[in-house]
């Protein structure tokens, strides 16, 4: 649980930081699923180019089936390790805003 918490603690970061780190994290992704296109294989989306739009719901779902109950283990282990458990909900409330508004703009 400790190597996966190190893994993926950019996610605890503040959000600008957290964002960036998800836009490099998601580019790798893509030319990952650029590869396999040209292997004839249809990627995973999230490591599919033409579905970017979909990045903040698919950091939600990340967040919600990874991350908050990693980080809320972590968080019942000792009071000092809450803050990281807040970044993740303060970052989950960002993606998902970032989802409703490209929600509206369709």
């Amino acid at each position: 649980m400790l190597m996966t918490a190190c893994d993926i603690a950019e996610i605890t970061k503040p959000w600008k930081i957290q964002m960036k780190v998800a836009e490099l994290i998601a580019n790798e992704f893509f030319e990952q699923g650029d590869i396999e296109k040209q292997l004839q294989l249809e990627p995973i989306d999230m490591m599919n180019r033409d579905k970017k739009d979909k990045l903040p719901l698919m950091q939600v779902a990340f967040i919600d089936s990874t991350c908050l109950p990693l980080y809320e283990a972590f968080a019942m282990i000792s009071d000092e390790l809450s803050p990281l458990l807040e970044g993740v909900k303060e970052n989950r409330a960002q993606w998902l805003k970032l989802a409703e508004e490209k929600e509206l703009c369709f």
